[in-house]
């Protein structure tokens, strides 16, 4: 007989947030997810979500600019360097 438990998810989410919020955020926020019949991680899983696809990729793409004028690499580029072999 297989175990009983929460069904695995395809996408696994492993990565946890923690920030604060006054007093007053957090009342509103709990009756915001009771009203719409949602958990708060919920509505704020899909509040960042929505906040993330609404940017434009001209926005993104400014970020990488600003970045590489800082002279700050992207993540991929430094472990295909390091990755690449002896230098």
């Amino acid at each position: 007989m297989a175990k009983a438990g929460r069904p695995k998810q395809e996408i696994k989410k492993e990565q946890i947030v923690t920030f604060r919020l006054t007093e007053d955020d957090y009342r509103r926020l709990k009756a915001y997810a009771i009203s719409h019949g949602r958990t708060i991680t919920q509505v704020l899983q899909k509040s960042v979500s929505d906040l993330i696809e609404n940017e434009s990729v001209q926005d993104l793409q400014s970020v990488d600019e600003r970045r590489n004028e800082d002279g700050i690499e992207k993540r991929s580029e430094r472990q295909s360097s390091s990755e690449g072999g002896m230098l």
